[in-house]
């Protein structure tokens, strides 16, 4: 027995409470990822001379935080200056300004 094979055509319309729903978990994002900022900048201050290793890091500053957020967090820290990142040795330090 044979079946002919439809295609189904993706839904690209969104509706407005796609779009809230989306402004909202980008918002919460947001909210995630500056808490990530401080906690970071917090652990940092601690102990400002410290090398750390990106792990140690997470671990001292992550406190249940998800990861996407603590790594969005560390990459604007590196943006602002604040940190310097060796992505070859996955070490972090406090940058000299």
């Amino acid at each position: 027995m044979v079946y002919p094979m439809t295609t189904v055509a993706p839904d690209t319309s969104s509706s407005p409470l796609d779009e809230d729903g989306a402004r909202l978990a980008l918002a919460e994002f947001a909210e995630a990822v500056d808490d990530a900022i401080a906690a970071i900048r917090e652990v940092v201050a601690k102990d400002p001379d410290r090398v750390w290793t990106l792990r140690e890091l997470r671990d001292a500053a992550g406190e249940g935080r998800r990861s996407s957020a603590m790594t969005s967090a560390l990459f604007k820290l590196e943006e602002l200056g604040e940190l310097t990142v060796n992505y070859l040795t996955s070490t972090v330090v406090k940058s000299q300004q």
